[in-house]
């Protein structure tokens, strides 16, 4: 027997309206996934560290049509909001200044793991498949391995591939953008 309990879902909307009753700190460490506000977990030293990897290395390749932002929310749809430690987004002129981006403004998510690897594969991957971002990576720390995920559908991604230390990533959703997974965990 299957026990089915109703739960309250929070919308974007009720979210900031926490926010701004003062339930929720805005520096609160939150984020909202398919209705839940999930707490987040504190940023380590190596997971810092690989962001500002990141930063770098996409600071020199990333032509001038995207605008790279870090661990900043994205709205994915009513019931969630996001923050990923890393979003590519199409360039545009206001710098975003008027809207959150959406999925459409989204070619590349990538979510750094150290303590949150179930969590980024089975709430977060799924959510972005279902919101047709079309590449989202994990970076596992503990492993030296990223996953790739590509092909969004609204079952997940359809193709999912593993890239190890001496792999050169070809990121599918940026034109002429390969990066090597060393250079993403200094070795």
């Amino acid at each position: 027997m299957t026990l089915h309990i109703d739960q309250k879902l929070f919308t974007r909307e009720d979210y900031h309206r926490m926010v701004k009753a003062g339930v929720l700190a805005e520096d609160e460490k939150v984020e909202l996934i398919s209705g839940n506000i999930i707490t987040m977990s504190p940023i380590g030293i190596k997971h810092l560290a690989t962001v500002n990897r990141f930063t770098w290395i996409f600071k020199k390749m990333l032509s001038d049509d995207y605008i790279l932002s870090i661990q900043n929310p994205v709205c994915i749809n009513d019931y969630s909001e996001p923050e990923p430690d890393i979003a590519v987004l199409n360039y545009k002129k206001n710098f975003y200044d008027n809207k959150k981006p959406t999925p459409t403004d989204i070619p590349l998510i990538i979510e750094v793991s150290d303590t949150t690897l179930e969590k980024d594969q089975e709430l977060k991957m799924p959510l972005y498949a279902k919101a047709g971002i079309a590449e989202s990576w994990v970076v596992d720390l503990n492993n030296s391995k990223i996953f790739v995920f590509t092909d969004p559908s609204l079952k997940g991604y359809l193709t999912k591939r593993l890239y190890f230390p001496g792999d050169q990533i070809e990121v599918s959703s940026i034109p002429d953008l390969t990066i090597p997974v060393t250079d993403i965990f200094g070795l």
